[in-house]
């Protein structure tokens, strides 16, 4: 028996704080917080989503990924990761504060964080993944 691919509905609400089942833009969820005077996206839930780039998720404080698929395809898993240089700030990514991924799939993003994130994420992506 083949396993049937996944149909994600497309995200129509970027404002809830709970998301299930659906296929979202990190491009879209991020800029309508930034519509709304907020430079980050914070105090969300991902359950069975699927966060779609291109783009580049930074994680901050209280990012949690249970039973993930991080989407890189190829022989170098570690190719998704980007390290600041700066210690004060990153321009560009989607910054996280306390969100929670369960069971999520991400197609095409790359991830970004504080040198402890980040040597996590190289633990992980070594070693398959998020558990």
């Amino acid at each position: 028996m083949t396993q049937q691919p996944i149909q994600w509905t497309p995200c129509e609400d970027y404002s809830q704080l709970y998301f299930e089942g659906v296929a979202i833009s990190l491009f879209e969820l991020f800029k309508h917080e930034l519509i709304n005077g907020k430079p980050l996206i914070e105090g969300r839930t991902f359950v069975n989503c699927r966060i779609e780039g291109p783009g580049v998720m930074m994680a901050l404080d209280g990012v949690t990924m249970d039973a993930c698929n991080l989407g890189y395809t190829g022989p170098d898993p570690l190719s998704v990761l980007f390290q600041p240089l700066s210690s004060s700030q990153a321009i560009g990514p989607a910054p996280f504060r306390n969100c929670a991924f369960r069971n999520c799939q991400f197609a095409a993003i790359g991830y970004t964080g504080a040198p402890g994130f980040i040597e996590q994420m190289k633990a992980v992506l070594l070693r398959g993944t998020v558990q």
